[in-house]
């Protein structure tokens, strides 16, 4: 008796151009845990141009589908995608229980320490975010005292030549 997996891989080979499109397709269909990864060609053969993976740049999508929902969105991400164009790449399923348990944990474990580098660099960019926010806060410090020593020494200035004016004034 073969019992079919609740879920499947899909797994999609595009050209980086039709990566966005790919993505936005396997969200809008509910596929989860949309791994994207960029992927380039080795060589030149029918093999890797049949599954878009020639000398031109590629991205290969890895996500996890429900099973009755796998064919609906295939079918849309090769419309979508062009797919059934020559040499666009590639789109497939493979049921859950045919992969391996240590492919299926590689996978995983890939999943994770891509979104784990995404946070990393999210931080990075918050950091610096943060640091020019702080670099134009002391600018506008720095511009503020330097209104204020002006102020102040244009009103010593102003004091001195009141002084220098009275003191005129009285030795006339």
């Amino acid at each position: 008796m073969n019992k079919q997996s609740p879920v499947k891989f899909l797994v999609c080979f595009v050209r980086k151009q039709k990566e966005a499109k790919a993505n936005e397709v396997l969200n809008n269909m509910g596929a989860s845990v949309c791994l994207t990864t960029p992927a380039r060609g080795i060589g030149h053969s029918e093999l890797l141009s049949v599954m878009g993976l020639d000398l031109n740049e590629s991205s290969v999508i890895i996500s996890i589908v429900k099973t009755e929902d796998a064919h609906k969105i295939l079918a849309k991400l090769c419309r979508t995608v062009e797919l059934y164009k020559e040499d666009l790449g590639v789109a497939f399923t493979i049921p859950i229980n045919a992969i391996s348990r240590d492919a299926l944990n590689g996978l995983l474990e890939m999943a994770k320490q891509t979104m784990e580098l995404s946070e990393q660099i999210n931080q990075k960019v918050e950091q610096k975010e943060v640091k020019t926010e702080q670099k134009e806060e002391k600018k506008e410090d720095i511009k503020t005292e330097e209104k204020v020593e002006q102020k102040v020494t244009e009103q010593e200035n102003k004091e001195e030549a009141k002084w220098f004016l009275n003191k005129e004034c009285h030795l006339l």
